[in-house]
């Protein structure tokens, strides 16, 4: 891979001193989408019931302007699913697969390269148009498989992973 990504944040304390990230990608936006589609409906039908109760009772009532503020309550579930989806992302190092998630407590999950047996892409129609999928890496460690669901540029990921892998057996046997 050509440009380097500064990591930043809870990933730059993650990595080991001389590991480099390669790429990192994110469950799709349809899944955020998915994830707030209820709210926002909400959210829009009370902004429609507040507007019709701000056109049937008079302006100067203050009942009209509570009704407003109650728009303000789906967007608590928006803004937090928002939050999460950001939080949970996949990082191909030079190294390793690291998954990571959780926005107060993190989880961290990585399957070395240099165990790496196996990695299975799966893209339905839709994951093709919209540029989603799933991957499967499957490894010689205890845990064995590694799923990563709904993200977003699968075969970049899985391309970059595999030249990762390459790089690095290449580096090995001249040491």
């Amino acid at each position: 891979m050509s440009e380097t990504i500064e990591p930043t944040g809870y990933l730059k304390k993650v990595l080991s001193h001389d590991e480099k990230v390669e790429l990192i990608v994110r469950q799709h936006m349809l899944v955020l989408f998915g994830r707030i589609l209820l709210p926002l409906l909400l959210l829009v039908v009370v902004f429609v019931g507040a507007t019709g109760a701000k056109l049937v009772w008079s302006p100067d009532r203050p009942e009209a302007n509570y009704a407003f503020a109650l728009v303000l309550l789906p967007l608590i579930p928006i803004v937090w699913r928002y939050i999460v989806w950001r939080n949970h992302f996949y990082v191909m190092t030079n190294r390793r697969v690291i998954q990571v998630t959780g926005v107060f407590s993190k989880e961290v999950s990585d399957s070395l390269l240099e165990k790496l047996n196996d990695v299975k892409t799966d893209q339905t129609f839709l994951g093709r148009i919209f540029g989603y999928g799933d991957i499967e890496i499957m490894t010689a460690s205890e845990t064995g498989v590694n799923n990563f669901r709904h993200i977003s540029k699968p075969l970049e990921f899985k391309r970059a992973m595999l030249e990762a892998k390459e790089e690095l057996e290449k580096t090995m046997g001249r040491s």
